[in-house]
């Protein structure tokens, strides 16, 4: 198998750049090597734009358009499958703010339904309601804090404005409830939430996003007939492929994990709520 990746809107971990808030991957793959039977179509291609290299930011779609009959006949020489994913940034922010404060294996005001199931999006978006960026940028910054022990005064203001933001907001009292009583918790208990990160960039979006990157690859590979080799072409980001290939090791280790855990523990992962397309009982 043959995996190409490559990314796009890459402003690591400044999160609310205007111009950039989106980052997306790509992953293109093939069981045949494009680098080898390609050649005849990828020189065609060059012949005909008159370049020597083809860079999608520099040609524009005019030009990309020109030379679509190419596009296509080299996609159904190799038979390309094309996975996309993407991240939207300042969402990605909340997300982070929720896992910091609403993680209930942190905080002992989360009841296990409103972190472990489903539950958790309804919640999230509930905050997105309420948090504006100017929030969510202070957040971030505390997220990818090195030294969170010398800025949980910080934590603690956080928190205390997004209660006010909550209390003055047009929720019901019971949502309003299961917001603010975890941000009371962290109040009084700022070094229990999980702001803060040892290596920022294990949680920026890129490492983030390459996760299901890697999936994707798994997914392929699983379809490939046995022993076939796996060959991986990276574009150059000098800041976060080191990130990406710890995010790679990482999940090989939770795979083979898995595969040796007992069977009574990946049907308790496999059947998790977060996991189901359904909840039990519902057709």
């Amino acid at each position: 198998m043959f995996f190409h990746v490559d990314e796009s809107g890459n402003t690591g971990n400044n999160l609310f750049d205007v111009a950039q808030p989106t980052l997306s991957y790509g992953l293109l793959s093939s069981r045949s090597n494009v680098d080898v039977l390609g050649v005849e179509i990828h020189s065609a291609m060059l012949a005909s734009l008159g370049v020597d290299a083809l860079h999608a930011a520099e040609l524009g779609v005019d030009r990309i358009e020109s030379i679509a009959p190419l596009l296509i006949a080299l996609h159904e020489k190799m038979a390309f499958s094309f996975d996309y994913y993407f991240i939207d940034k300042p969402t990605y922010a909340l997300v982070q703010f929720f896992e910091a404060v609403y993680d209930a294996g942190l905080n002992d005001a989360v009841a296990w339904v409103h972190y472990w199931t489903p539950m958790r999006f309804l919640l999230i978006g509930a905050l997105s309601e309420i948090l504006n960026e100017e929030f969510l940028r202070k957040s971030w910054s505390l997220s990818i804090e090195r030294r969170i022990a010398t800025r949980l005064g910080e934590v603690v203001n956080l928190l205390q404005d997004a209660r006010g933001r909550i209390a003055a907001s047009v929720a019901d009292a019971r949502l309003k409830e299961i917001l603010t009583d975890p941000l009371d918790f962290g109040i009084e208990r700022p070094e229990r939430l999980d702001f803060g990160a040892s290596n920022p960039k294990i949680i920026s979006p890129n490492a983030v996003a390459f996760q299901f990157v890697v999936s994707a690859m798994a997914r392929h590979v699983r379809g490939a007939p046995d022993g076939a080799a796996v060959v991986v072409t990276l574009d150059h980001q000098q800041q976060f492929n080191t990130a990406q290939l710890r995010t790679y090791e990482s999940q090989r280790l939770i795979a083979e994990g898995f595969k040796k855990a007992p069977a009574e523990q990946r049907d308790f992962i496999l059947n998790h709520p977060l996991y189901q397309r359904r909840p039990p009982g519902f057709e």
